[in-house]
């Protein structure tokens, strides 16, 4: 009998090379800085990390190279007790290029390779069964840079799950993005099979181009058949959209701010924890908070991810 893990993830897994900056660079700009220590990363696989770090049955799919990043990158989550079902492939680990300024902000670039080609027809039937019994299957973007396997594959598996939560990221929500222009239609099908929708300010307005993320949140509730809606707003916290209610929650104030990679991924895995405990959405948002304000304390996308929650 297949084991069930409460929370399965599938998305990008990427080796992060942090740089240290004092300001990122325009176009035509040119700047010197150090290079930082590198380190794992994926947005759903760091929320997927979060989770395991708080005691949540996880597992994982996804893809990496025959390479030694692919093998740090598989060792990285099992070693915090995440269940791998990464397929190793031949080509490359995906890689990014992280850039941190003075302020803790940071420009990411990222080379997807091996991560955009996961075919439905190379997942196992243990991963098929695995992620149609979780309670929740948690997904983020892929770049989709040359192609679009790991897309279509993304949109079958959320119509297989029990409950499917999506963070589509910048990537998905850019009108004026290629995966937008090209493949619209599928982020709008992934988007009506979506239970809970995470997005920042910035996404939800691309998405619906509306200026507030308030009536950004209602005419999404409106439009598709989804559960809960969380928008993160850096600063000022969170706010969270059910059918029934509305509420804002404050952010938790960060010691210092380090490093802000991975802060979205972090406040969706501090979300996602309140839901499998049972917590009413607008508690899960402080969850939220609580986790992304402990994330940007250190540099990188997991490292200050905590392993308890302590709410004031």
């Amino acid at each position: 009998m297949t084991k069930k893990y409460y929370v399965v993830g599938y998305g990008a897994l990427n080796w992060d090379d942090n740089r240290a900056v004092p300001k990122i660079p325009l176009p035509g700009q040119e700047t010197s800085g150090k290079i930082l220590e590198g380190t794992p990363g994926g947005s759903a696989a760091n929320t997927i990390f979060g989770l395991s770090k708080l005691d949540v049955s996880t597992a994982f799919v996804g893809a990496v190279g025959n390479d030694g990043l692919g093998t740090e990158l598989i060792k990285s989550l099992e070693d915090e007790g995440v269940k791998s079902l990464v397929n190793v492939k031949d080509g490359h680990s995906g890689q990014c290029i992280v850039l941190l300024d003075n302020e803790g902000e940071r420009g990411i670039c990222v080379f997807p390779e091996v991560n955009d080609r996961i075919s439905i027809d190379e997942l196992s039937a243990e991963t098929l069964d695995i992620i149609r019994n979780a309670e929740y299957f948690f997904s983020s973007s892929f770049a989709c840079e040359n192609y679009y396997d790991s897309l279509m594959t993304q949109l079958e598996l959320a119509r297989t799950a029990k409950k499917f939560c999506f963070s589509p990221g910048n990537l998905y929500t850019n009108p004026e993005g290629k995966i937008r222009l090209e493949q619209g239609n599928i982020i709008e099908d992934l988007i009506h099979e979506t239970d809970i929708l995470f997005l920042n300010k910035d996404e939800i307005g691309m998405l619906t181009g509306e200026e507030s993320y308030i009536s950004s949140s209602r005419t999404l509730m409106d439009n598709y058949d989804i559960d809960i809606i969380a928008v993160t707003l850096g600063r000022e916290g969170c706010l969270v959209r059910t059918r029934d209610d509305v509420v804002d929650m404050c952010a938790y104030k960060p010691s210092v701010i380090k490093d802000t990679t991975g802060v979205g991924d972090a406040f969706a895995a501090g979300f996602m924890y309140g839901l499998v405990k049972g917590s009413e959405p607008g508690l899960c948002g402080k969850m939220g908070n609580y986790v992304a304000s402990r994330c940007i304390e250190k540099t990188g996308a997991r490292d200050g991810l905590p392993y308890s929650i302590i709410l004031a």
